[in-house]
């Protein structure tokens, strides 16, 4: 790669924790994918089985998560990339991890009747065709608020663009204060409408009734004299 190495006073462990690696120095430079900087700081070892190995300090630095159920990689917390086989993953998997996040406002605006609120969704939810949203109740002024006059209420609604429309069917205007957290959000999961037969295993029981009076013999030596 032609970078200079600088001297360290760092070790490092092979994967086991135990067997030390001959550390060479480190390095301190800037990748690019996609055109977007990805910053690297890492020590040069002898003796390893792949040409760079960036561990969770790398995808911290640049934010970096990954989704293996959907087989999706997010870039600064931003940009996803799809790998591997989408097709088979979705075809293999029959239940979707549910998590809600939290909305929240970036300034303070006040959402009138018959308008709405234009929110940005997470990478995780921008390819949703629909999402659920959720009035948080466990805010400051929510346990004061009435359940008919909270804002927004539950509903499912289409997403455009990465964004969620909020609209305010009310009739009163609702104030949203900056980094409020007004209200959570969900993917939309669709539920099977075939029924499932379900059968369950029965077990019979044979109960003998067995009185306590056919164990007892009177006078069995012909002892007593009958009345």
């Amino acid at each position: 790669m032609g970078l200079n190495i600088s001297k360290t006073s760092q070790w490092a462990l092979q994967a086991g924790g135990i067997a030390p690696l001959k550390v060479l120095g480190e390095i301190h430079t800037t990748l690019s994918y996609d055109n977007k900087p990805l910053r690297l700081d890492a020590l040069v070892v002898d003796e390893l089985d792949v040409d760079v190995l960036a561990g969770t300090s790398f995808m911290s630095c640049n934010d970096i998560s990954v989704r293996p159920s959907t087989r999706e990689i997010s870039l600064h917390g931003i940009v996803v990339y799809q790998y591997g086989d989408i097709k088979s993953c979705k075809d293999s998997s029959t239940i979707r991890r549910t998590q809600a996040y939290v909305l929240r406002t970036s300034s303070q605006t006040v959402v009138w009747p018959g308008d709405f609120l234009e929110v940005c969704l997470r990478p995780e939810l921008q390819k949703d065709q629909y999402v659920a949203i959720e009035t948080r109740t466990d805010t400051s002024s929510s346990p004061h608020t009435k359940l008919s006059r909270t804002w927004p209420q539950s509903n499912i609604l289409p997403t455009v663009a990465g964004k969620v429309r909020i609209p305010n069917l009310s009739t009163e205007p609702h104030c949203i204060r900056r980094n409020s957290h007004f209200c959570q959000v969900q993917s939309v999961t669709s539920v099977p409408t075939n029924p499932v037969e379900i059968t369950l295993a029965t077990q019979s029981h044979t109960t003998k009734v067995i009185t306590n009076s056919q164990a007892v013999r009177l006078n069995p030596d012909s002892i007593l004299t009958p009345c």
